[in-house]
């Protein structure tokens, strides 16, 4: 099949990091024989092409994108990370092509709402208002859309479906549930032994969602030592919380690649990853497939990637942490039996080769019915 993916981002030598969730997908269609380009719009870019482990990518603003797409003439439009110029030349240009929409969360939710805010408290008011605003501009615009172009809709949980929904204001009709793919050649299995002493999170540290302060909070005055791993905006106020707290709490400042990040986790014996919002929780799934368990917090959101190797607190309730602690050290082989079903529940729910084979078989199944009604 031609697959064109049209996203928001995309990897690049000069940021690895960027829509690596999408890169995944598609090496690993090429791999299995498919033709695939991929074309990010941005308009602040110059317009251009290179290509990233193989993967030809096709970077620049609307009429640039429209053009390249036009001469690959793909049978099918991948779309990840939904933005209000992709809406526009699917609409103008491309109305003929099946859609396929990966819905992230934020596009399609009401993020005034869900999201927390993490400005001045005395702003919260203006700044609710301007999000509401921009909500309903974005609902508008996507929600036209969705019911024109008649898109298959792919969510990574139902508790997404179901925000979805509740956003656009319709049940969504033609849709799948399908998770973001783990990678257990990467992310591979190593079994976990031994006494608990030090936690690992690994959180970007640009939105008050991934709950680093309640992470800071539940280690003040801990014998236990959490490392946290990331870097944003909210990193100088997480580190005058800790001195606050006096909390058994380090920061290193860094980004991580999937291999660094997984040769990392084998280096602990459990995780902290508390969170306030989350439609799978990839982290905690990868920190899973290689076997380590995971403390996270007990939402609806990530309740569909639950494991034997997860253990859920309420937000509200910190100060079992230490106690769930200390029970699994004077428990070791509780430790283990959690660590192999850790790996063995997400491999299940979300491996790389079973994810990869559900979304090439519902391409395919969009593509034949379009050529059935042509």
């Amino acid at each position: 099949m031609k697959i064109a993916i049209i996203s928001a981002y995309y990897p690049s030598q000069e940021d690895l990091y960027s829509g690596g969730f999408v890169h995944i997908r598609v090496k690993n269609y090429i791999k299995r024989g498919h033709d695939c380009k991929v074309f990010v719009l941005d308009s602040n870019v110059p317009n251009g092409k290179y290509f990233f482990e193989d993967v030809e990518v096709f970077k620049g603003e609307e009429n640039f994108i429209v053009s390249n797409i036009t001469s690959y003439n793909p049978q099918v439009l991948r779309i990840h990370c939904l933005l209000k110029t992709t809406v526009a030349i699917c609409s103008q240009y491309f109305t003929n092509i099946p859609k396929i929409i990966w819905v992230h969360g934020a596009e399609l939710m009401w993020t005034s709402f869900l999201y927390p805010y993490d400005g001045n408290i005395l702003l919260l008011p203006v700044n609710f208002t301007l999000r509401f605003v921009k909500d309903l501009i974005r609902r508008n615009i996507f929600r036209k859309f969705i019911i024109e172009q008649d898109p298959h809709l792919v969510f990574v949980s139902d508790y997404l479906r179901k925000q979805v929904e509740y956003f656009l204001g319709f049940k969504v009709k033609r849709f799948s549930i399908i998770p973001n793919p783990i990678d257990d050649e990467i992310f591979y299995f190593s079994p976990r032994r031994g006494k608990i002493n030090k936690l690992i999170c690994v959180r970007s540290l640009n939105s008050s969602k991934y709950a680093v302060d309640l992470v800071i909070k539940a280690f003040r005055k801990s014998k236990y030592h959490v490392v946290i791993y990331g870097r944003g905006k909210l990193l100088d106020y997480y580190k005058k919380l800790t001195q606050k707290y006096n909390a058994n709490v380090e920061f290193v400042d860094r980004f991580l690649t999937q291999s660094e990040l997984s040769e990392l986790y084998r280096q602990y014996n459990l995780g902290i990853m508390l969170t306030r919002l989350d439609a799978q929780g990839v982290s905690v799934c990868e920190q899973n497939m290689t076997g380590l368990p995971v403390i996270t917090s007990d939402i609806e959101g990530n309740k569909e990637f639950e494991t034997g190797g997860t253990i859920r607190i309420k937000n509200n309730e910190l100060w079992r942490i230490e106690k769930i602690i200390d029970q699994l050290n004077e428990e070791p082989e509780r430790l283990e039996e959690m660590s192999y079903k850790a790996h063995e529940d997400i491999l299940r729910k979300a491996g790389k080769e079973k994810v990869i084979e559900e979304e090439l078989f519902l391409i395919s199944r969009v593509v034949s019915q379009k050529s059935t009604f042509t």
